[in-house]
């Protein structure tokens, strides 16, 4: 079956993955504080669709439509996790700061796992899109700006979240404040000489620490 796969798509399936992983720390972050977690997990899975369960792509993709069958999973991933933080910090608004260690976390673990080049801002800045999720590749989220040895920079030309936050009525700023965290962990954890940066105009960096 793995015949009619190509690489882009196990490796935005590995993406999923790590996303639900994430899911999955925001479960156990919210059990651990009392919340019923699993019986929030099973609603949003009632109403949007189950995880993956980190099973082998080959054994579960729809191969007469894979493009459709990974953006479903796409979308399926983040509503849950959307209606998750959503309902989390409506009801334990104080949390915030909590949720964006988590995050931060959560990314400096992906960093320390990527095996990848990280000798400059640009190899940092791709290995980093092995593990965010930004809608399908054809959707051209993300625009270079400038790479220089020193500092590589992007701007989001689009915002494909939007869209998932308002069908839950939540509020699409908590994903980037909460997504910014994770990168800030990604890019220390991959390699202690670079920083992550970002601005309200949508422009995100990698630069070199200063001395």
């Amino acid at each position: 079956m793995s015949l009619f796969l190509g690489k882009v798509h196990f490796w935005l399936y590995n993406k999923i993955l790590w996303f639900e992983h994430l899911e999955d720390a925001i479960a156990a972050y919210a059990d651990g504080r009392g919340i019923p977690a699993q019986s929030w997990k099973q609603e949003f899975e009632a109403a949007y669709g189950e995880a993956t369960g980190g099973r082998p792509l080959e054994e579960i993709i729809d191969q007469s439509n894979i493009h459709g069958w990974l953006q479903e999973r796409i979308t399926r991933a983040e509503s849950r996790q959307a209606a998750f933080l959503t309902r989390l910090t409506a009801q334990e608004p104080g949390k915030i700061e909590d949720l964006k260690t988590l995050f931060h976390e959560h990314g400096l673990t992906a960093g320390r796992s990527y095996e990848g080049n990280t000798g400059t801002p640009e190899s940092l800045f791709n290995g980093l899109n092995d593990y965010i999720l930004d809608g399908m590749p054809c959707d051209r989220v993300n625009q270079i700006v400038s790479s220089e040895p020193d500092k590589f920079e992007w701007k989001m030309m689009q915002c494909v979240h939007k869209p998932v936050w308002d069908a839950v009525d939540g509020d699409v700023s908590l994903f980037y404040d909460l997504r910014h965290e994770w990168i800030r962990g990604f890019v220390t954890g991959a390699s202690d000489q670079y920083a992550y940066g970002a601005d309200n105009d949508n422009m995100r960096w990698i630069e070199r620490k200063r001395a």
